[in-house]
């Protein structure tokens, strides 16, 4: 009986700091962002992001969050709800992971997103990104 209860106990630790792949299509992530229960959040580099970007989506580049403590990662992140799901798509599907483990840590109920970036943006159309001001 100790040896069940050790082994919940470690299950449930283990996969109480690992981020998961979301399971919704990228028009359901759409749907709930619109809807107001979720927000869209591109952890591409701001290069990246000036190129070209969803629309709905927000900016928290994967380096804003490696490396710093939790002050410098609630300052990157203060503008995240704490109350919704928060969707975290890159170009690939691997620098959101990163940033789910991240911000999993902290307290934000996140979801990376696997679909790359090309086909999120066949659903969620890109925005256009303001010229720089000199």
């Amino acid at each position: 009986m100790r040896t069940l209860f050790a082994g919940t106990i470690i299950a449930v630790l283990g996969s109480a700091f690992a981020a998961e792949y979301t399971k919704l299509t990228p028009a359901q992530i759409q749907a709930e962002v619109q809807a107001g229960k979720a927000v869209l959040v591109d952890v591409r580099e701001e290069v990246e992001w000036e190129e070209g970007h969803l629309k709905l989506a927000k900016l928290v580049p994967l380096s804003s969050l490696e490396g710093v403590d939790a002050k410098g990662r609630a300052a990157a992140t203060k503008d995240l709800p704490r109350d919704k799901v928060v969707f975290l798509h890159c170009k690939s599907g691997v620098r959101c992971m990163k940033a789910a483990n991240i911000l999993e840590k902290d307290g934000l109920k996140v979801y990376a997103v696997k679909t790359p970036y090309p086909t999120m943006e066949k659903t969620f159309g890109k925005a256009a990104t303001p010229a720089k001001q000199p």
